[in-house]
């Protein structure tokens, strides 16, 4: 299994899987998608989410992605998940520039360069021992 993102909080353990393309809205997989029918970003999410599942109680994967479709609330909640919108596509500061000319050339504005996360998305990481224990008790 490969992981994006590990961490241990409150006793439970979390594994990250980061999608940062904002031209993507990552949507659940139709039942009965073999793997290899699934684009490269969704295979891995799909393989970490069940790969994660099999650890047992205590152990949750999650998605950390620009955007993420309403079908795939449905998707987490069978392998005990959580995932968390950006809303961004989220680059280093380095790639200020690069973050610039994206947003002049292609009137993207929603591609940030910086050196620590959104606050909400903080935020929500920080919550995520809440949000487990309420919606998987």
């Amino acid at each position: 299994m490969e992981v994006d993102e590990f961490c241990i909080k409150d006793r439970l353990s979390f594994y990250i899987e980061c999608k940062n393309k904002f031209s993507d809205c990552l949507t659940a997989p139709k039942k009965g998608t073999k793997l290899y029918e699934l684009g490269e970003d969704m295979r891995q999410v799909v393989e970490l989410f069940t790969a994660v599942s099999l650890l047992g109680r205590g152990h949750h994967p999650v998605l950390l992605a620009s955007l993420i479709d309403q079908t795939f609330y449905g998707f987490q909640q069978q392998y005990s998940g959580y995932s968390i919108q950006t809303l961004f596509q989220l680059l280093k500061p380095e790639d200020a520039p690069v973050a610039a000319r994206v947003r002049e050339v292609f009137g993207i504005g929603n591609v940030k360069a910086v050196g620590v996360l959104p606050d909400h998305v903080a935020r929500s990481l920080g919550a995520l021992p809440k949000a487990i224990r309420r919606d998987y008790p």
